[in-house]
Parts: C-alpha cells; sequence; structure tokens
C-alpha cells in the first residue's frame, strides 16, 4: 500500500477499503490523506461508517486533507451517528479545515456558514472532543474567516479543558483577526486567563493574544513576563514578540533585555526595539550593548542605527562584513545593508563576484530591500539590475528575482521582455531538483503575461527503498551531533518510510556532515540540511509527501518543502506547538532527548555530524 501510495496509484488502492483486516482498511484510509483525490471522496465516506473506530478516524483525516466542498456535508451526517469521541474529533477538525480551505478558494458563502454554525452548536463533553473542536476551529480562524461565534465559545469550551485542548484554543484565538479581543469582557478574559495559566505551551502562544490588547493594563501583564527570570525562554520570547505591537510598551522598557545571556532574548528583543518610535532616543544604550557578541547581535545593532541615524552605519557594516571570517557573520553583516541603500552598489558588485550561496543569497535579499527604499540611488535602474543579476544563473537569486518582479510596474512591452528572458531560463534548470526556481519562473510569466501555465508537479523519480526500509527497526534513532551539543530523534519508520529511508541513506553516507542551519526563528523551527547553505539546495530527487496522524508539537521533525511531493534532503524541528504545519510537511520523526540544546541554536550553527545508533 505504500507503495501504492508512493506511485500515486489510486485504483490499485480501493480494493482495500473492504480488506477484512481493520489495520489494513485504516492504512489504505490513511494513504488518501498523501495523495488527496478528490475522486475518492465517496469511498472514503463509506468508511465513516466502519466497524473500527480506527478507520473512522483515519476516513476523516484523509477526507479533511482532501479539499472538496460537499464532503462537509458528509461529515456533518457522520458526527449524528458517531459515538467514539476520538471519531467525533477527528470530525470536528475535518470540517473546520476544509471550511477554512473553502473559503480561502471560494470566499464566504454556504459552505462557510454550514462549517462555523455546525460547530458553534456542536455539544461535546470530553477532552478529544474538545481538542478536535478547537482544531477545527484554528483552520476556520486561519483562513482569514472574521466571525466572532467561535471565539465567543472559546471561553466555555476551556472551562474543563485539558493542556492539550488549551493549547489548540488558544491557537485558534491568536490566529483570529477580527475585532474580538477589542471590547473590554474579552480583553479581562484573556489577561485574567493568562494570569492563571500554568502550563508553560499555552503561555507561549497566550502571550500572542496579549500583543492583540493594545493597552496600558495588557501592558503590564505583558511585561510581567518579558522580564520574569523564572519564566521559560519561549515564553518571555513570544512576551517580546507581543510587547513589540503595544504601543505601551516604549523601547526604554526593552532596552534591559539587551543584557540577557540567551541569544533568542536578545535577538527577539533587538527585532522588537526596531519596531519602536521611540528607539533613536535609545541608539547610544543599543550599541554600547551590542558591542561585543556574536554577529548577529552587532549587526541587528548597527542596522538600527542605520535605519534610524545613517551616519557611517553603511561603512561601519561593509567594513564588518569583510572582516568577518565565518560565512554566516558575514550573511548578518550583509543583511543589516538592507537599510544602507546608499551601498546599493557595492552589494550589486558583490552578488555578482559572491561564490558562497548563503552570502550570494542573502545579499540579494538585500539588493531588492534597498530597491524598495527612497533612498535607492538614482543613477541605478532597479529592474534593470535585477535583470543584469537574473541572466548569471544562480536559482536562489533567480527565485527570488522572478518574485520581485510580479510587483514591478512594468510597461507591456517590458511585461513581454522581460518574461521572455525569464522563459529562455527554464530550459536550462534541472528537474526536479531546481523545481522551486522553476515554478516562481513560471508564476511570474503568468502574473506578467497573464498566461495560466500550469506550475511544474514533481512527478515520481525515487521508488522507496525497501530492502533499507526492512532494516530499520520501529525504535531507530539517529544522534544529531551539532556545534551547540547533541540531540536525539525517534524516527517513524512506519509512518514516512520514504522520507526515514532517504534521511537514513544520506545521513550513512555523510551528506549532513558540516552542514549548517541556515534557517532560524525562535519559537518556530531550526532548519538545516541544504547542499548550497541558503534554503535552495536539494538532492538530485524528490519526495513524496507521506502525511500520518502525527502533531507538530515541540520536537517534531519535518521536511522541508516548496510544495505537496517536493520534499528532499532540508529538515527542521520544531520549536513549539506549530499546528498550522500539520498535513502539509511530512514529520518523520520527534526529538527525544536534547530539546534544550535545539533551543540554543543559531544561524550558522554546524551540523557537525548524524549517526544512526
Amino acid at each position: 500500500m505504500y507503495e501504492l501510495a508512493d506511485y500515486r496509484k489510486t485504483s490499485e488502492l480501493l480494493p482495500y477499503f473492504t480488506n477484512p483486516d481493520a489495520t489494513i482498511r485504516r492504512a489504505a484510509a490513511l494513504a488518501f490523506a498523501s495523495i488527496q483525490d478528490t475522486t475518492v471522496i465517496p469511498n472514503l465516506i463509506t468508511l465513516l461508517e466502519d466497524s473500527d473506530a480506527e478507520v473512522r478516524v483515519a476516513a476523516a483525516y484523509a477526507i479533511g486533507q482532501t479539499p472538496k466542498a460537499s464532503s462537509i456535508q458528509n461529515l456533518i451526517a457522520a458526527m449524528a451517528k458517531e459515538n467514539d469521541e476520538f471519531v467525533k474529533g477527528q470530525l470536528m477538525e475535518a470540517i473546520g479545515k476544509l471550511t477554512g480551505h473553502n473559503f480561502i478558494t471560494d470566499g464566504p458563502g454556504d459552505t462557510t456558514e454550514i462549517g462555523i454554525q455546525f460547530l458553534t452548536d456542536a455539544r461535546f463533553e470530553t477532552e478529544a472532543e474538545r481538542l478536535g473542536w478547537a482544531k477545527g476551529s484554528f483552520w476556520i480562524h486561519i483562513s482569514g474567516v472574521i466571525d466572532d461565534r467561535l471565539m465567543n465559545r472559546m471561553p466555555f469550551v476551556m472551562q474543563k479543558t485539558g493542556p492539550d485542548s488549551r493549547v489548540a484554543c488558544a491557537s485558534a484565538m491568536a490566529r483570529y483577526q477580527g475585532g474580538w479581543f477589542n471590547s473590554d469582557k474579552n480583553k479581562k478574559y484573556v489577561m485574567d486567563w493568562c494570569k492563571s495559566e500554568r502550563n508553560s505551551d499555552v503561555r507561549i502562544i497566550q502571550m500572542s493574544l496579549l500583543g492583540k490588547i493594545n493597552d496600558n493594563a495588557s501592558k503590564d501583564v505583558l511585561m510581567g513576563y518579558v522580564l520574569a527570570q523564572s519564566q521559560n525562554t519561549q515564553v518571555r520570547v513570544s512576551a517580546i514578540r507581543a510587547a513589540a505591537r503595544n504601543s505601551a510598551v516604549k523601547a526604554a522598557d526593552l532596552v534591559i533585555l539587551l543584557n540577557e545571556k540567551d541569544d533568542y532574548l536578545v535577538m527577539e528583543s533587538l527585532s522588537a526595539l526596531s519596531k519602536k518610535e521611540d528607539v533613536q532616543a535609545q541608539l547610544s544604550v543599543i550599541s554600547e550593548k551590542c558591542a561585543t557578541g556574536n554577529a548577529a547581535k552587532k549587526a541587528y545593532a548597527l542596522k538600527l542605527n542605520a535605519m534610524y541615524n545613517e551616519g557611517s552605519s553603511g561603512d561601519m557594516i561593509w567594513k564588518s562584513l569583510n572582516e568577518a571570517t565565518e560565512v554566516y557573520d558575514k550573511v548578518h553583516f550583509a543583511k543589516a545593508l538592507g537599510a544602507c541603500p546608499q551601498k546599493a552598489n557595492e552589494c550589486i558588485s558583490a552578488v555578482m563576484h559572491e561564490e558562497e550561496f548563503a552570502l550570494k543569497y542573502a545579499l540579494m535579499e538585500v539588493i531588492i530591500e534597498m530597491g524598495h527604499s527612497k533612498n535607492w540611488p538614482a543613477s541605478l535602474q532597479f529592474e534593470d539590475v535585477l535583470l543584469e543579476i537574473f541572466a548569471q544563473n544562480d536559482i536562489g537569486c533567480q527565485a527570488l528575482i522572478a518574485a520581485e518582479l510580479r510587483n514591478s510596474k512594468l510597461s507591456d512591452d517590458q511585461k513581454t521582455n522581460v518574461s521572455e528572458l525569464l522563459r529562455s531560463r527554464l530550459s536550462s534548470l534541472t528537474l526536479p531538483k531546481e523545481i522551486e526556481t522553476y515554478n516562481e519562473i513560471i508564476t511570474t510569466i503568468n502574473t506578467l503575461q497573464g498566461e495560466k501555465t500550469a506550475l511544474k508537479k514533481a512527478e515520481t523519480n525515487h521508488p522507496i527503498d525497501w530492502a533499507l526500509v526492512n532494516t530499520i527497526p520501529s525504535t531507530q534513532q539517529a544522534k544529531v551531533t551539532t556545534s551547540k551539543g547533541n540531540f536525539i530523534i525517534d524516527l517513524k519508520v512506519n509512518d514516512a518510510p520514504g522520507s526515514v529511508a532517504s534521511f537514513v541513506t544520506l545521513a550513512k553516507s555523510g551528506f549532513y556532515n558540516d552542514k549548517f542551519f541556515h534557517r532560524v526563528i525562535p519559537n518556530f523551527v531550526i532548519q538545516g540540511g541544504c547542499p548550497r547553505g541558503d534554503g535552495m539546495g536539494s538532492t538530485d530527487y524528490t519526495l513524496r509527501s507521506e502525511f500520518a496522524l502525527h502533531d507538530y508539537k515541540p520536537g517534531a521533525v519535518g521536511l522541508a518543502s516548496s510544495g505537496r511531493d517536493t520534499e528532499s534532503c532540508q529538515w527542521f524541528v520544531s520549536h513549539t506547538y506549530t499546528p498550522h504545519l500539520e498535513g502539509r510537511y511530512t514529520i518523520f520523526g520527534y526529538v527525544t532527548s536534547g530539546m534544550e540544546v535545539v533551543n540554543q541554536i543559531m544561524i550558522g550553527d554546524k551540523i557537525v555530524k548524524v549517526e544512526l545508533l
């Protein structure tokens, strides 16, 4: 069945739906969570009446993964007959997921109303049902639906919830974009809940709720968490991020955090300071506190100076970049140049000659940032600069440039000429390895020329190595040795055999040795394994997405992708609950030891080696 799913052979999988063995029926249903074939929805619906609850759970999950508006009515009908709490929970999440997807594709309509009203009226008693309801609400809110009904019900749902449901409810509330947080009653509820909550995973998300309440009262609660040394670092990072959005919090309230020893706290504080209107008065203090420390810290402080007091900041950043010896230190200083459009010529020359992909990519991002500035040099035609760099044929720069050109103000003749230049590059791209750049270019041509060329889909090109899979025990672990310490991953070979087999093969070959963590977002993920070091690197093959009933909780290990079925060698570890990744990125393992190391990784830290235990 895994083989048939890998090759997306729908018709050959369907007979397994009637197999006498419930384990087989469940696996067949789960296969369609990855395949996502709408023509199979009627067959999956029949499994909602299966005698085995786990089969019904799998069917509900697969239906939720397969966008089809009419499925919502079938899920609601199944709810009326269902007695199992776990199946009910999965049905409610699937209803929310489809409601949100339909809103994104079709906008407000009957389907949206049906889904919201059902979840508004749903009655339940168990933790599994509350969790499913909260996850369903999350998918509706993340789609951009603005309707207070589910928000109004949150306080009542959470009266008897366990920590998992509170995490899910908090996530759903954090994604809500309406004005629910503006009423005094709701403000008080959120602040009282924040004060009484004891679970750190919930608190991390709660801080973003406080960020939606922009007043002095919420400032007092937020700053209590920001400054509390006894608090979980991730809670403090989340509180700092929320404080950045609270106008009552001033730059002077935050500069003390630059004395912290934790890099995440310092970097998040610098980011928050950059958003404060009164930061200029604190520039000398910031410069003093950041004079020593890592390159990221110094670079951000220099960028702040450049943003608010140009002076010689551009020259200082450029000097620091050229004096740095480590490539990712150079990357940090390069990114600081985004506030110095006066250095555009230097950056253009540098990107044309740079051989380190990570630095080249950072310089390209900087040039694009400079191009949006009113101080971009008048002697330079921005679009001409982009096209000149595009002609160098670096896939990282080309992907960035293609995306930027979609927003450029070009004449019809210019659009035609640009499109032809972009089109001429397509034949020289290697597929599927460079599929991300390929599709960026196609999307831009479609936008500029009003065309509807379909994006390239990754076809089956890397069969699962079953001989290898058969040698991997279900308890297989991998030890990741980094420049900050070690952590252990439990590999889920039974749920993602193709992904695990690829990871194991690459690890055994030494592929990951001396690679870097090129992407780190505190309270989100650390990501590494890119052979280029800029996030655009891949192997010469892609993997099929493998979705199973797993959660993106702290320590979840997923495969990076640029769309379904484009996974390869890059992988990431979640710092916190990241439910918006579920059903979109393959989970192939969980960190079971060493999360304290994961939570210290910075951009440029090295994967020394990956070993199988």
